[in-house]
């Protein structure tokens, strides 16, 4: 059961990668991006990368880090 669950994950991360390396075909109807924020950067939405899950796991190098929604709807990364 913990490798279908670690597949699913794996495979959104799959996902968030590619929409990362294909910026170019993003959807630009995003909301323009306040000054906190390069205006370089791309904006993915957080559905696009948890699809419909309440977390997701991201490796980074060696650590993988989970990025989950909050009890708040907010969302957090964490090792």
């Amino acid at each position: 059961m913990l490798g279908a669950h670690w597949s699913a994950r794996k495979d959104s991360f799959s996902l968030f990668l590619r929409l990362m390396s294909e910026q170019n075909n993003l959807n630009h109807d995003a909301p323009a991006p306040n000054e906190d924020f390069p205006s370089d950067a791309d904006v993915i939405s957080s559905e696009t990368i948890l699809k419909g899950n309440q977390e997701v796991l991201i490796q980074h190098g060696e650590i993988v880090y989970r990025l989950r929604i909050t009890q708040n709807g907010k969302l957090i990364l964490c090792k």
